[in-house]
């Protein structure tokens, strides 16, 4: 039979025990979160131009580096998709990059949703969104500063 103090101990050894698993469980996992934003300057882009996106991984939990996929989707107001694309990054504490994407010239103008989703662990997911317009392009003036004295030129001579 135990007396009181070795029982005690023994409680407390088992409660330290299960504290040590649950310790262990918490440092192993996963968890990441992702930011995006858009750069200023790129809220209105041209069709037929670039667009950047500046895209931040954060691990949160206390595993060291991992592989994670990377998904960027770009859609219209009415969910038309312009650009799909996939890559895996490494991230130990966090990874900041930028993303460049280029407009495809014939895109139709309007409201675009960014979309940036980190799949890792079994399939866990974090997503993040930003939105910017795509407007038309300015009709280049540098034709007609060469176009227009080449013709006073000629009207002179």
């Amino acid at each position: 039979m135990l007396d009181k103090n070795k029982a005690v101990i023994l409680i407390s050894l088992i409660l330290f025990c299960q504290l040590l698993s649950f310790s262990y469980a918490y440092k192993t996992s996963s968890l990441f979160d992702i930011i995006v934003s858009v750069p200023q300057g790129y809220e209105k882009v041209e069709a037929g131009s670039d667009f950047l996106a500046n895209i931040k991984l954060v691990n949160l939990g206390l595993s060291s580096r991992e592989d994670v996929a990377l998904s960027y989707k770009i859609t219209s107001e009415n969910g038309n998709v312009l650009l799909d694309k996939k890559e895996t990054v490494a991230v130990e504490t966090q990874a900041n990059f930028v993303k460049t994407f280029t407009i495809p010239k014939d895109s139709v103008y309007g409201k675009y949703k960014f979309n940036a989703k980190i799949t890792y662990a079994d399939g866990k997911e974090a997503l993040a969104e930003s939105s910017f317009d795509v407007i038309a392009p300015k009709k280049s003036t540098s034709k007609l500063l060469i176009f227009y004295p080449a013709v006073l030129i000629a009207l002179i001579l």
